[in-house]
């Protein structure tokens, strides 16, 4: 339900603010994701829900932090300007 809303608060946005809405919403998506992966690992009764956990939760944590990154960069284009200037 929460998903629905926040898609149709989005419809309403436009460029960077669609962005930094659509962004931040991955962004907690990603963390309770990361939670839920910890919880299963550390408490989970399933030893194959557990490896499955495990393996996956480095993927989720990468996915989180590049997130985190883009978020970053639609905040302050300077950062998105310096990490290009640095590619070329």
């Amino acid at each position: 339900m929460a998903s629905l809303c926040r898609c149709h608060c989005r419809q309403k946005l436009t460029g960077v603010e669609f962005d930094l809405a659509y962004i931040s919403g991955q962004i907690v998506d990603h963390q309770k994701t990361v939670q839920l992966l910890e919880w299963e690992i550390g408490s989970g009764q399933d030893p194959d829900v557990q490896h499955f956990a495990s393996d996956i939760l480095p993927a989720v944590l990468e996915h989180l932090q590049m997130a985190r990154d883009v978020r970053s960069k639609l905040v302050n284009p300077a950062l998105a300007d310096a990490s290009g200037q640095s590619k070329k």
